[in-house]
């Protein structure tokens, strides 16, 4: 049976909005279900037409309600939902005419409109259950819209298999997070908050009309419908390196189609001659060589070991155009900034030594953007360098947007390495361009499994995790690398990424009377568990990811937190013999900008210079033709490891830092792959 997600916007005002959800709903429903904009039609043909076909098929619309969704049209001086020609009033009123599911999704504070500015035949939508779509929580609320969507899709199937739990992407652990508002009752023309975990009142599903004040569902919200908070980790429910089980949605995605855009949108575009954008060009030299393995035999550069330059021959120069995309602004400015730092070091150090490409000197640029770690800004920012024509992209620093932007960057041909978004996702989706430098949440999982097991000789393990795809991905890897070491499970408890009361969980724990207890989540979930475990005399030793491994973990788990009885891991490390080199790099980097590395600094300034060795291997910096040695680096000696990529793009045997706390404070153990 066909079945079909059809998101209706003004294109004018909630473009970016719909491109947001309409990524994430293509990574859950898989790409050959997707059609977006015009992409997937033939010049000529009547779009009314084809969309009218489309919402034959609809199970579910939704409609994306932006701030200037009633607007008024300068060109007519009157409100655009009052012409009955209004496209998206022609989405709406079909939707409701054929019974269609409607969920109203209210994005950049928009407010649901009262019955009485709606024209007579939309009235009917302000009884639907809305979504408020807050992006700082945005991981969080598409969360619940995809499970939503689930049930929705397997209702509409004659025996359709019960929605499997959903799992939802996060934005980077490192960004503030956000807790959700406590549940109310709407009234008309309002939108029903997030549940928060726990509550006794739950809220309707999202596109149903809403109950009476006083007769909303009872119960929790399942605890497999919880989703990350707006944290780095946890984009998908990891699964092993060869990549996510196509089992999971297989059922429901037979035919499947996600249509995004809507009739506005395909009149705009048509309007204007839409289409494709067009790749990058890059810049084109000489003839490229065959392409050659990245040589190995390096010189001294600032921080490190970097490749020779080639001499140039005194043909004309060439300018190459490096993008780099972190968060500047925000909460975790000075780690953007950090990632910057490394990245205009590599820059400086290029352009000091003359490197030749293809037997033309090259100027290399640094282009700049911030995406404050918002996704919104993230996919802005990725397309802002994509019309600059860059010739490849460091960058982002986040998960949650270096996720989405990579589609972007796939689809203009632009190679991308990441220097810190560690999601296993990142390079699970098919795009032959995405790299990163460090280690991804799979690696670090299974590799602090078999530490624990090996070096801290404990056998006996239970597992907590929040649900989230973060906390889940992690438990399954550090669960797997475990038990490939001799570990045992003795049991497994689920709660919630908002969750603070764990009397049932401790009770569970304290049964099975356990060596350790891994904590598949954030800190603002580890420390409230670990300061309930010690009051119920539980003394078996906690370890978690880099989720929990944080500075405010002494303070959120209270008097709980003994010294040395916290184990965490995060992505990223130095062994013997690369500390030379980084300790050089530590001491450049403060002497050019006056203050100390943060962390990726030098994550960021490698994979600027493996992306030029590639370009020098090729003899080209046009993305085309260096790509192909960049996905065969092997062996290129950096300042933070030996770089080697796998066929996913993925760093070869990254490491991992491992920490525990004494006193407060935290300190390294070991370095692990």
């Amino acid at each position: 049976m066909n079945r079909a997600i059809f998101i209706s916007y003004r294109r004018e005002e909630s473009l970016a909005s719909a491109r947001a959800v309409y990524e994430r709903l293509r990574s859950e429903f898989g790409a050959e279900s997707v059609f977006i904009d015009l992409e997937g039609l033939d010049y000529g043909v009547d779009f009314v037409e084809v969309l009218e076909q489309q919402l034959a098929h609809c199970k579910v619309m939704l409609a994306l309600i932006g701030p200037r969704w009633l607007g008024i049209d300068p060109s007519r001086g009157s409100r655009r939902i009052d012409d009955e020609n209004d496209f998206v009033r022609i989405e709406l009123r079909t939707a409701l005419e054929r019974k269609i599911r409607v969920v109203p999704v209210l994005v950049d504070g928009a407010a649901m409109p009262a019955s009485r500015d709606l024209p007579d035949d939309l009235k009917a939508l302000v009884r639907r259950q809305a979504l408020e779509l807050d992006f700082r929580r945005f991981d969080s609320d598409v969360g619940r819209l995809i499970g939503t969507l689930r049930k929705i899709l397997d209702a509409a199937e004659p025996g359709g298999a019960p929605a499997a739990p959903a799992h939802d992407d996060a934005s980077d652990k490192r960004s503030s997070a956000t807790s959700s508002a406590p549940v109310s009752q709407p009234t008309e023309g309002h939108a029903l908050a997030p549940a928060r975990s726990g509550s006794k009142e739950a809220p309707a599903s999202m596109g149903q009309e809403q109950r009476p004040v006083g007769s909303a569902r009872k119960g929790n919200p399942p605890p497999a419908a919880s989703s990350d908070s707006n944290h780095s980790k946890g984009s998908d429910a990891v699964s092993p390196p060869v990549g996510r089980s196509p089992e999971r949605n297989l059922h429901r995605l037979k035919t499947g189609l996600v249509v995004i855009g809507g009739l506005a949108a395909l009149a705009v575009a048509i309007g204007l001659g839409g289409g494709r954008r067009p790749s990058p060009t890059g810049i084109t030299s000489a003839p490229a060589p065959a392409v050659a393995p990245v040589r190995d035999e390096p010189t001294r550069g600032l921080g490190g070991d970097v490749k020779p330059p080639v001499p140039a021959t005194g043909t004309p120069g060439v300018v190459v155009r490096i993008g780099h995309v972190a968060p500047t602004s925000g909460a975790i400015a000075k780690l953007g900034r950090d990632s910057e730092n490394g990245a205009r070091m590599a820059i400086d150090e290029l352009n000091a030594n003359a490197v030749a490409i293809g037997g033309r000197t090259a100027t290399f640029e640094l282009l700049v953007e911030d995406d404050a770690a918002d996704l919104k800004q993230g996919l802005a920012a990725a397309q802002r360098l994509i019309d600059s024509r860059v010739n490849g992209v460091v960058g982002h620093l986040n998960s949650g947007t270096s996720i989405p932007a990579s589609k972007l960057y796939f689809d203009a041909g632009i190679p991308q390495i990441s220097p810190s978004a560690t999601n296993s996702r990142y390079t699970r989706q098919g795009f032959g361009t995405a790299f990163r430098v460090i280690a991804d949440d799979w690696q670090l999982g299974a590799s602090l499994g078999a530490y624990v097991v090996n070096s801290l000789k404990s056998k006996s393990i239970h597992i907590v995790d929040d649900r989230t795809a973060y906390g889940q991905g992690i438990g399954d890897a550090f669960r797997a690398g475990a038990e490939a070491a001799g570990g045992r499970m003795v049991g497994r408890e689920f709660t919630s990424d908002r969750a603070t009361e764990f009397t049932a969980t401790v009770s569970a724990i304290k049964a099975t009377n356990p060596d350790i207890v891994f904590i598949g989540g954030m800190d603002t979930v580890a420390g409230p568990l670990i300061r309930q475990m010690r009051q119920q005399s539980i003394r078996a030793k906690v370890v978690g990811g880099d989720g929990i491994c944080t500075s405010e973990l002494p303070k959120l788990a209270g008097g709980g937190l003994s010294s040395r009885e916290v184990i965490c891991a995060e992505a990223g490390g130095v062994t013997d013999t690369r500390a030379k080199a980084m300790d050089d790099f530590r001491s450049s980097y403060k002497r050019k900008f006056g203050s100390d590395v943060q962390i990726y600094a030098p994550y960021a300034y490698d994979a600027v210079n493996v992306m030029v060795a590639a370009m020098v291997a090729a003899g080209s910096a046009d993305p085309k033709k260096y790509l192909s040695a960049l996905a065969s680096t092997q062996g290129y000696k950096g300042v933070t490891d030996t770089i080697s990529f796998d066929e996913k793009g993925d760093l070869k045997n990254g490491a991992a830092t491992v920490y525990t706390y004494n006193a407060g404070r935290r300190e390294p153990l070991a370095v692990i792959r």
